[in-house]
């Protein structure tokens, strides 16, 4: 995508092969992560965008809620998680780490929900969260702590300061 010359165009297509085309009006950002590029630039008929590599998604696909990696075209990259249980959402991806961070149910007990983490190579599974219960954890915006909300019928609320790590 970066070029020095200031005639570049960009063509996206979906699934259906509908295109669309526009005009690169400057290239305001540019970087290469371990995992994936990502570039910020001014178009003429959509102001700025972000343009990246790929996208993290959910899907059923397998019968369980779980993450995969796709390209822009939406190839399947990799999947990320896998198992007979289900994640709940994701809270944030961290690029420069390569980790995604989710709430999930991996204990196979739909009534517990742990933070955990994984790399976007699909290795690392990682719970961060401890004790048995319903968790809702807050990230710190440099994802390496959290402040860990959480509950069960046996223990009353209480918040504690974690590492990501």
């Amino acid at each position: 995508m970066t070029d020095s010359r200031m005639d570049l165009w960009i063509e996206e297509r979906n699934h259906d092969t509908t295109a669309m085309r526009f005009r690169v009006k400057s290239v305001l950002f540019s970087e290469k992560s371990p995992f994936q590029q990502v570039e910020i630039v001014e178009t003429e008929a959509l102001g700025r965008l972000l343009l990246n590599d790929g996208l993290v998604m959910l899907s059923e696909r397998d019968g369980w809620k779980h993450l995969y990696l796709y390209a822009h075209d939406g190839t399947l990259i990799r999947r990320l998680t896998r198992g007979a249980w289900e994640v709940e959402r994701v809270l944030d991806v961290d690029l420069d780490g390569g980790w995604v961070y989710f709430l999930g149910h991996a204990e196979r007990d739909p009534y517990e929900t742990h933070l955990y983490r994984v790399s976007l190579e699909g290795e690392g599974f990682t719970r961060l969260t401890t004790g048995s219960g319903e968790h809702e954890p807050v990230l710190a915006p440099d994802l390496g702590s959290f402040l860990d909300n959480w509950s069960s019928p046996t223990h009353p609320p209480r918040c504690e300061y974690r590492r990501s790590d």
